[in-house]
């Protein structure tokens, strides 16, 4: 689902934001505690995982080099391409939108629809 106010956590990174759906996906509840989840066994490998998802979608919204910044710090279609690249990272089988090209620029819009004919195919 992306929603037209974007949904994002201000506190969170772009990468944070893009990663969160993956980790709730694969990660147990243990898995999840900040302190304890990063020391048990199989971590690693999924964090190392979802960090390059994480970076493949970025690269294809055009948002690799926001990665580190926080959504306060972004422009409206910069957030929006954070949302879309968020509801893309798990690769649903359905998309819900509302409005999600808005934000966009004109080259931007183009490929973004582009993409979206693929993923549909």
């Amino acid at each position: 689902m992306v929603f037209q106010s974007y949904a994002l956590y201000p506190h969170m990174t772009v990468a944070e934001n893009i990663s969160l759906p993956l980790e709730m996906e694969h990660l147990s509840g243990t898995q999840r505690l900040p302190l304890i989840g990063r020391f048990l066994p199989g971590s690693q490998q999924q964090a190392r995982s979802i960090k390059e998802k994480t970076r493949q979608v970025a690269a294809l919204a055009e948002i690799e080099h926001l990665l580190d910044k926080r959504p306060a710090q972004l422009s409206g279609g910069q957030r929006q391409r954070v949302a879309l690249a968020r509801a893309m990272v798990r690769e649903p089988a359905l998309f819900l939108m509302d409005e999600p090209l808005s934000n966009l620029d004109a080259k931007l819009r183009v490929t973004m629809r582009a993409e979206f004919v693929a993923l549909n195919r």
